[in-house]
């Protein structure tokens, strides 16, 4: 029997005492298929015309959320995929070699990864909550992130901390991504630990970096 995996991604700021829980029952020893290149006319295909960024940008159901909060993730959606979008971006990531997950042996590189975030991220949707034991909670089934409320609130409010919702919404799109039997593709259970840490895993090199990108175009 298969559960619907959770994927949880803990603030960059401040001791990371809690690791990503995933609810998944993974299948042992199952092999590790990358997803084919997708075309205009499959769910996810490229879009190059929304947003003008020459890539496929999710777009977000907002309708659960509060006004404030709506404006918020509409805002944040945005921030992420011009990040993705960057030369910067794509810069800092062309010699990465990251694990897809804790128990994948086989490295993705780095420009393999950007054409899988510029173009198999789905459309989602996104409620306030308290997740579990962490800042955000991803559904890949039902392609549904739920966000802590104080992310929500330190986007709004400005300044310096608005960085973290761009590194905790990148970090969970990461988890919206496929394979090609319909499974989530990166997950990060059992991350932050002695055979797998953080910055080897995509998730959090990709949350850690589009913070860092959006930051310094952003935060003078």
């Amino acid at each position: 029997m298969l559960f619907a995996s959770f994927r949880r991604s803990l603030p960059k700021r401040g001791a990371r005492i809690l690791g990503c829980v995933a609810g998944a029952m993974l299948l042992a020893g199952a092999p590790f298929a990358r997803p084919a290149a997708p075309s205009e006319a499959q769910p996810g295909g490229l879009d190059t015309k929304r947003a003008g960024l020459g890539q496929r940008c999710p777009a977000v159901d907002i309708g659960r959320l509060p006004p404030l909060k709506a404006k918020a993730m509409e805002e944040a959606r945005v921030a992420v995929c011009t990040t993705f979008a960057s030369d910067e971006f794509a810069r800092r990531l062309k010699g990465a070699s990251l694990r897809l997950t804790c128990t994948d042996q086989k490295p993705i590189g780095g420009p393999e990864l950007l054409y899988l975030l510029k173009s198999r991220i789905p459309d989602y949707w996104v409620i306030a909550g308290k997740p579990w034991r962490a800042e955000a909670a991803t559904n890949p089934a039902t392609r549904r992130i739920k966000i802590r409320n104080l992310r929500f609130d330190q986007w709004n409010a400005g300044g310096p901390d608005r960085s973290a919702m761009i590194n905790t919404l990148a970090h969970e799109w990461t988890h919206l991504i496929l394979d090609e039997q319909g499974n989530g593709l990166i997950e990060d259970a059992g991350h932050d630990s002695r055979t797998c840490a953080d910055g080897e895993l995509v998730s959090y090199r990709i949350g850690d970096l589009a913070e860092a990108v959006w930051s310094a175009g952003n935060e003078r």
